[in-house]
């Protein structure tokens, strides 16, 4: 399957998240489902649904920087442990299937030690009202939340390879 083909896919396989992933050079450890977690990996992209029945909505794990990122804006599951930052941020209508392109965007984010940037990212493109993270191991209360519209994708906001933040 062809780079451009896999881009404009909404729902996105393990596979393919790993193919843009790649394509972007950011570093994904483990692409696997939450009951898989290993949480020696450092940066991990776990699907929140269940290997006997299928997929959901993929989210990203960072052990390494003790984070956690869902683009549905829910709170963290119990195999996440409750000392990783996170926000309860809805930026991704359930509706769509965009939430792994949004989780390597999260990472690569992340990776660039630019978390904050990711956030102002959203804000300026009119996902969301942007809060700073905290240190705290709870979600950061925030201002009403935006849907993201369905014809924008994260792949259109995505930086292009080589780009710096």
């Amino acid at each position: 399957m062809s780079e451009k083909r896999t881009i404009n896919l909404s729902r996105t396989t393990d596979d393919q998240l790993m193919k843009l992933a790649n394509s972007l050079g950011v570093k994904v450890d483990q692409i696997d489902f939450k009951q898989h977690l290993d949480r020696s990996k450092d940066y991990c992209i776990i699907n929140m649904g269940n290997p006997m029945i299928g997929g959901k909505h993929w989210t990203a794990v960072s052990n390494k920087d003790k984070f956690y990122f869902y683009p549905l804006g829910l709170p963290r599951p119990r195999v996440i442990p409750s000392n990783y930052k996170y926000r309860e941020v809805d930026i991704q209508d359930p509706r769509f299937g965009h939430c792994g392109q949004w989780t390597v965007l999260f990472v690569y984010y992340l990776q660039h030690g630019k978390v904050d940037n990711f956030y102002k990212l959203l804000r300026v493109a009119g996902f969301w009202y942007c809060v700073p993270v905290t240190g705290q191991p709870k979600p950061v209360q925030s201002e009403p939340t935006l849907i993201t519209p369905p014809r924008i994708t994260p792949l259109l906001i995505m930086p292009p390879v080589g780009t710096r933040l």
